[in-house]
């Protein structure tokens, strides 16, 4: 519906009045793209005012008529959007979106913060000795289908949920037992 676009941005431009003018430039900013597609322009008095008012509300600042595609400023970010949508139908989902990517956000926080691994944090091997005993202990087989393939040392208690590298807490599971057990876990 509302998208964030990142494309488009504005652009202070200073012009003079004319050769022989002796008056003050004329300020612009233009909104454009890298690219040099300038959407609209403003005075400088008029983008003051646009820049005052989207800090509270979203501001349309350039519509471009093939695709009847509309630009909103607020609260110092664009926005795109193709359905018609009204300054309070922006608002709302803006709104929306920003507090989605705050509960992401909180949720990432939280689950580092619970002691999960961050990447570049890797868990410990089991040791060659601990392989070893269940290897032995097991008969080489997976516990569960008595299958000798594609097997894999699976922790009865994950690490996640401390378990630890023992070999009370290790078995042999073949990949498809040890992948159905994966789909199970709460």
């Amino acid at each position: 519906m509302i998208r964030r676009d990142t494309d488009y941005f504005f652009v202070r431009h200073t012009r003079p009045k004319g050769f022989f003018s002796l008056g003050k430039p004329d300020v612009y900013w233009y909104l454009t793209n890298k690219s040099g597609k300038v959407l609209s322009a403003y005075k400088e008095a008029d983008y003051r005012i646009v820049y005052e008012q989207q800090q509270w509300r979203p501001v349309m600042v350039a519509v471009e008529s093939p695709g009847f595609k509309k630009w909103w400023l607020f609260e110092g970010e664009l926005y795109w959007e193709k359905e018609g949508l009204d300054e309070e139908q922006v608002k709302a989902l803006i709104v929306e979106m920003k507090a989605k990517k705050k509960r992401k956000v909180d949720r990432a926080l939280a689950f580092i913060e619970q002691g999960h691994a961050v990447a570049g944090n890797k868990r410990e091997p089991i040791a060659e000795h601990v392989r070893m005993e269940v290897w032995q202990r097991d008969g080489g087989c997976c516990v569960k289908c008595g299958s000798q393939e594609n097997l894999e040392f699976d922790h009865v208690i994950p690490l996640s949920k401390g378990g630890s590298n023992t070999a009370r807490n290790l078995q042999l599971l073949c990949e498809q037992c040890n992948r159905s057990k994966g789909a199970s876990l709460t």
